[in-house]
């Protein structure tokens, strides 16, 4: 009798159970339910909703940015419109910017016949540019721009023949030429002196007459 009145309480705790636990798989099942229900008017309600596009994507024309292909490493020649940006980005670290370690490089130039060939003006700012300036070499070839190295210095004055004053300095000589005659020491044009053989082969004015006799004399004849 005892043990009767033992499993008597345990049968009534194992039927409760068993209904708990119905209930419990009742009610996920109809939960399930209703979520379907729901994602799915959810699901109509967005298509309803979408309105197809006026027009069609617009096309990808050849040169806008992301339509050309890519330049590919390796050893096939390749050819693209545009232009070639390098930076240096923070990420990677790379302080070089074109490297070409074979081969000749072509500015403007189709088949370049050395490592670099340009067809057209070079502007080179670096190495303090001037005015006058000429693009000098160091020793280890490095270029900069200089001011060119000697001149020549001094004045004169016009129609006479300059000469050598100092080791880098013009000046006046005493030849004076205007072109179609020549005076030495002065602008009179009607006397000429000269200190050794003198040759004239037209008329040489004296301020009298010349003329030699048999002996091959040169005389001299002043006044009348």
């Amino acid at each position: 009798m005892a043990i009767f009145n033992f499993i008597k309480p345990l049968g009534r705790r194992a039927v409760f159970m068993i209904k708990l636990k119905s209930f419990k798989i009742s009610t996920l099942f109809f939960a399930a339910i209703f979520l379907t229900l729901g994602l799915s008017i959810s699901g109509q309600s967005l298509l309803a909703a979408w309105v197809a596009p006026l027009a069609n994507p617009s096309t990808c024309l050849t040169g806008n940015p992301g339509c050309d292909a890519p330049i590919n490493t390796g050893p096939a020649f390749q050819t693209t419109n545009g232009a070639l940006w390098i930076v240096n980005s923070p990420y990677p670290v790379n302080p070089y910017g074109l490297i070409v370690e074979q081969g000749n490089v072509g500015i403007g130039v189709m088949n370049p016949g050395a490592k670099l060939e340009v067809s057209g003006q070079i502007t080179i700012t670096g190495g303090t540019p001037g005015a006058g300036k000429v693009l000098t070499s160091d020793a280890a070839g490095l270029a900069s721009w200089s001011a060119p190295a000697g001149g020549m210095g001094g004045s004169g004055t016009a129609n006479y023949v300059p000469k050598f004053t100092a080791a880098s300095t013009l000046g006046n000589s005493l030849i004076y030429d205007n072109g179609s005659s020549v005076g030495i020491g002065s602008t009179d044009f009607t006397s000429l002196t000269g200190s050794g053989n003198l040759k004239v082969n037209k008329d040489l004015r004296v301020g009298g007459v010349i003329r030699g006799d048999a002996s091959g004399n040169v005389i001299i004849q002043l006044g009348n």
